[in-house]
């Protein structure tokens, strides 16, 4: 045990030397825009997470955001010590930052669980490809995702997309397994990736499982519910109720409808075909995103393309894929809008790359030998 420990923390060191001041964070947290008076009267913050208040400025002056990367840190080690989720960044589901938490008190930094979260992606990825692809072919999705500059990122710095992407493979394994026999299992999954981020992540992934494989479902979804439940045991410790939780979701809509509710729609498609996106400061000019590549562009081409074709109603795995996707696009294309909220649907988008291209080439090479 004390030699892969000290192996991971060599490994973080390389990638991420430098250490942080929690103390520094903590008063940067202070002075978030969410802390500020006028902003938590809007939402009535004071009134449904005292805790919440307790951990800003009297009256905070806004100076400066913390970087997601600092700001997940921060929390995580502060869930850790036993603080409730709603405590500090609210707005976000805990599981992730629970992780974090833990591998900063064994490491030293949170980024062993980045590293650990992206190799289990890969080898869900493969096991995806394996159903889908020969299995000449079933490596080169995982490789296309290996060497994608958003996925990289996420190995260096703690963002939660990884974990979203890692549980959204496990839940989109359990829906492709015919008669989905271990409800219980896909139920865990269901509430763990809906605990990793966003909620409404989570509740995408059940209307993908509604969709794909509907019988049976309300034993899942049950067990999927306490999962998500367990994930706010701190949240009921300290006194609140489900009616609290229930008005925290509520509140957490409200904030993100909230956030420059004149951003264009479908931006995301930009992101994807061109590489650029539009900022909601300054001038509101696009900018470049430094992780494009034109793989996301041919990935989307080719799920368009299966998406036209009759037979793959038929096929379950492929079926499952493309509804996936084009539910997040959906989803994403309604507000506002990082690159790196694509993660999640880049590993099907790989996947139905190959399968687009492979079928193309098919195509080609059964016209090419037909007989004049």
């Amino acid at each position: 045990m004390k030699i892969l420990t000290s192996l991971i923390t060599a490994i973080v060191t390389i990638f991420h030397p430098a250490g942080v001041d929690l103390n520094m964070l903590s008063a940067t947290y202070r002075s978030l825009q969410y802390c500020l008076t006028d902003y938590r009267a809007q939402h009535r913050i004071d009134q449904l997470l005292p805790e919440y208040s307790r951990e800003c400025d009297a009256n905070p002056q806004f100076l400066g955001n913390i970087d997601d990367p600092e700001l997940y840190t921060l929390v995580g080690e502060r869930y850790l010590e036993g603080k409730s989720p709603t405590s500090l960044n609210w707005e976000s589901q805990p599981l992730t930052k629970y992780l974090f938490g833990l591998s900063s008190a064994l490491f030293g930094t949170p980024l062993p669980v980045q590293l650990v979260l992206g190799l289990l992606t890969l080898i869900a990825l493969y096991y995806l490809a394996r159903a889908l692809l020969p299995p000449y072919l079933s490596l080169i999705p995982p490789i296309l995702l290996a060497i994608d500059p958003l996925f990289r990122d996420q190995l260096v710095r703690p963002y939660l997309d990884l974990s979203v992407t890692f549980f959204a493979l496990l839940w989109l394994l359990y829906l492709g397994q015919r008669g989905q026999t271990k409800w219980y299992l896909g139920g865990i999954i269901l509430g763990a990736l809906a605990l990793s981020k966003s909620f409404s992540l989570g509740i995408l992934a059940a209307v993908l499982g509604l969709i794909i494989a509907p019988r049976a479902y309300l034993k899942t979804l049950a067990v999927a519910v306490i999962t998500y439940l367990f994930g706010y045991t701190m949240f009921f410790v300290t006194g609140h109720t489900l009616l609290d939780l229930l008005t925290l979701h509520v509140n957490t809509l409200r904030l993100y409808r909230s956030y420059v509710p004149e951003y264009p729609k479908g931006e995301v498609f930009r992101i994807i075909i061109i590489g650029a996106w539009r900022t909601w400061w300054g001038d509101k000019g696009l900018v470049p995103s430094p992780f494009y590549t034109p793989l996301w562009t041919i990935g989307l081409v080719s799920a368009l393309y299966l998406a036209l074709c009759r037979q793959v109603r038929k096929h379950h795995l492929l079926f499952l894929h493309l509804v996936w996707v084009f539910l997040v696009l959906g989803f994403i294309s309604l507000r506002l809008v990082f690159p790196r909220y694509l993660l999640p649907l880049l590993p099907s988008l790989y996947l139905l790359l190959v399968i687009g291209v492979k079928n193309l080439l098919a195509s080609i090479f059964r016209f090419a030998t037909v007989k004049p």
